[in-house]
């Protein structure tokens, strides 16, 4: 009695660790591409426009949540700053401001492809296989992703200025990976449902 408990115990505490496990990869991967891209695309260098390389990371976080359309700001002060870097003309000093060239669409990408990514390989794993379940099962990054969102608020700060207190975990931490992870999902479930159909199809024929 005491096994069975103990190993329920700790089903669900792998159960619960899953669920941040699998937002917080789609949160890194996505914020790390941005980085990536950012650095070799854009400007191909640190500029002298942002601080060493932590403040270049940091910057990459504005990009990746305004990709997923989370503005950066300040929601603690008066005026309440709010805008986005791949859209809107700063109403502040923002470093590497300048050197943003590239159409906002391949940040919103990248964004979008992470998360889809990640809860596509999550319903392969979990063998969803109805495009219903596989929209649900795609839904287990936003734990992980809202609480990484969270945490950026206060992470990914230059002079005060960062992702938005209240807007960047609502946004990138909920909506947008709803979005994404339920499509990533259904997808999954679809190729699923259309694979065992051929296999049906084809032992009867057989």
């Amino acid at each position: 009695m005491s096994l069975s408990n103990n190993t329920n115990r700790s089903a669900q505490r792998g159960s619960l660790l899953g669920l941040f496990v699998s937002g917080g990869i789609a949160f890194v991967c996505g914020w790390l591409m941005t980085l990536s891209y950012f650095l070799v695309i854009e400007s191909g260098e640190i500029t002298d426009s942002t601080n060493g390389f932590v403040e270049t990371a940091k910057l990459a976080g504005w990009l990746y949540q305004n990709g997923q359309f989370a503005p950066v700001g300040v929601a603690y002060r008066d005026g309440n700053i709010a805008f986005n870097l791949l859209t809107d003309s700063s109403p502040v000093d923002v470093p590497g401001r300048g050197v943003i060239a590239s159409p906002s669409w391949v940040y919103v990408a990248i964004a979008f492809l992470t998360c889809a990514a990640v809860s596509y390989r999550r319903a392969e794993i979990t063998s969803a296989t109805g495009i219903i379940r596989g929209a649900l099962k795609g839904l287990i990054i936003i734990p992980g992703m809202l609480a990484f969102s969270f945490g950026s608020v206060f992470l990914f700060r230059i002079d005060g200025i960062g992702p938005h207190f209240f807007l960047a975990p609502l946004i990138s931490g909920l909506l947008f990976p709803a979005v994404a992870g339920a499509l990533g999902g259904m997808v999954r479930a679809y190729q699923y449902k259309r694979h065992s159909a051929k296999m049906d199809s084809g032992s009867d024929a057989s």
